[in-house]
């Protein structure tokens, strides 16, 4: 099979994959900014806003949390996983399987 490794490697996919990586965490921390400022706008004097308030807020953050899964984020650990960053299998085998049930 064909495959770059060393400096190569690094280039030619580590460094794109940073750029985007970097790029997705940074809309997802807007995003998180944003639906939080929202939250704390609202008039939390009585009760029952108070309480449709917390749930509006577990809404947004199902919703954040779809979305960092929707951004690749769990796509992160899959770089851990490969032979140019951990030359120990076991710690590369605890990054595939966590990439596999982020990403699954």
């Amino acid at each position: 099979f064909c495959r770059a490794f060393n400096i190569p490697y690094y280039i030619g996919m580590v460094v794109p994959f940073l750029i985007i990586y970097i790029f997705n965490w940074t809309v997802f921390f807007i995003i998180i900014v944003t639906l939080l400022r929202k939250s704390c706008k609202s008039d939390l004097k009585d009760v029952k806003k108070k309480q449709e308030n917390i749930s509006f807020i577990r809404q947004q953050l199902i919703i954040v949390t779809t979305l960092s899964v929707l951004f690749g984020l769990g796509w992160g650990i899959g770089l851990f996983a490969t032979q140019d960053i951990h030359k120990n299998k076991i710690v590369r085998d605890v990054f595939a399987a966590l990439f596999v049930v982020m990403t699954a």
